[in-house]
């Protein structure tokens, strides 16, 4: 498909598979930056990833440790992923009809690292709502997805058309309720077998592949987002992904929120980045180092916090439910910057990378084959 079809088919069915940069380098991309990353002090091989030695705990797996946002090497892939889609992006500027479109790109988000043998827990159908703008007349599309780093095909059961329907307000993990339940389930069995999809109606995404969806989308007051569900699967191989994401929108804003729920200005989102620390989602979710569960059982944690320098870490207040367990070390799900932990930091940002985090009409990204610094003039809206 060229890329006016791509912008179609995202807009029309909610997402879009395409080949994405580095398909066949990028594992082995992602494991020299694990191997490299400061706040570690046991690295392991990728393929040597397993319950004890690893990146992350829990069975998301989603590494959010500073590196992962700010090693030259993820942030480069951010960059020459954003430049493949910017023709894609010029024609979904178009057909979105959002007057005066800008577009911010959300560099930064996480790598899930699973270990062979785990699976996430069981999610039913349901939306992640990105942080949107409130203000009255602010238009805007988050597009959120990952790259496929494994050998093998992932799968991504999401609905087809369901960005189309009318979300509730909120943001984060929006439930959907019994009926909703029921109908989606439908719908997923009546998309199996198609040519981008399996025999249980899940989207394939080839090795090497990045899928992009509609996260969020309000245009002239309607509201959407893709509809999906999280099914359990094992594999016996480290599995690995890396995520992505940007934002079409009329407002000014990082569009980030930060740690206290409010909007996370540019200088905060800057000093962030100067410092590498960990950065918001788009969720306003800082990633955290363990899950929330984790509290009840403390005996979990003890393994990747033997990983990690003890500089990382920052001594929390732990409530034990039993007594015998307070001899257990404490952290908060929080960490600290690469700057706080005294280890050197990632190479520094250039301008451009700064500039990107703001929206803009004629978006900026860096070239790394010239050197230089590539302008995208979004196109205007039909509506303008």
């Amino acid at each position: 498909m060229n890329s006016l079809q791509l912008a179609q088919k995202l807009l029309r069915d909610g997402y879009v598979v395409v080949p994405g940069v580095n398909g066949t380098t990028l594992r082995q991309t992602i494991e020299d930056v694990m191997l490299r990353a400061p706040e570690f002090k046991k690295r392991v091989r990728l393929c040597d990833v397993n319950a004890t030695d690893r990146y992350v705990c829990g069975g998301t797996s989603f590494v959010g440790t500073p590196s992962v946002f700010h090693a030259a090497e993820t942030r480069q892939w951010h960059h020459e992923t954003a430049a493949m889609l910017m023709p894609m992006i010029q024609e979904l500027a178009v057909l979105s009809e959002i007057p005066e479109v800008k577009l911010a790109r959300i560099l930064f988000d996480r790598i899930q690292i699973r270990p062979a043998g785990e699976s996430p827990s069981a999610e039913s159908f349901h939306r992640d709502l990105p942080g949107m703008e409130e203000e009255d007349g602010v238009d805007e599309i988050c597009i959120g997805g990952f790259q496929n780093c494994d050998t093998a095909d992932q799968k991504f059961c999401g609905i087809k058309g369901s960005h189309l329907t009318d979300p509730p307000p909120g943001t984060g993990f929006a439930k959907i309720d019994k009926t909703g339940q029921r109908h989606y389930t439908r719908m997923l069995a009546a998309q199996v077998n198609q040519s981008d999809t399996d025999s249980k109606g899940k989207i394939i995404v080839p090795p090497g592949h990045l899928i992009l969806f509609v996260n969020a989308m309000r245009i002239k007051g309607k509201r959407g987002g893709l509809v999906h569900a999280v099914n359990p699967t094992k594999v016996p191989y480290t599995s690995v992904k890396i995520f992505f994401g940007f934002r079409l929108t009329t407002a000014d804003s990082t569009g980030m929120i930060g740690m206290d729920k409010e909007r996370l200005s540019f200088e905060a989102l800057k000093k962030r980045m100067l410092e590498n620390d960990v950065i918001p989602l788009g969720s306003g979710q800082t990633p955290p180092f363990y899950p929330g569960m984790y509290h009840v059982f403390p005996d979990k944690l003890l393994p990747i916090a033997k990983q990690v320098v003890e500089e990382m870490l920052v001594p929390g207040a732990m409530r034990y439910p039993f007594e015998q367990a307070k001899s257990h070390h404490d952290y908060t799900r929080s960490t600290k910057s690469l700057k706080d932990m005294g280890v050197p930091l990632h190479p520094p940002y250039r301008p451009d990378e700064f500039a990107c985090m703001l929206p803009q009409r004629n978006v900026q990204i860096y070239n790394f084959k010239t050197g230089e610094v590539d302008t995208y003039p979004l196109k205007r809206a039909r509506s303008e």
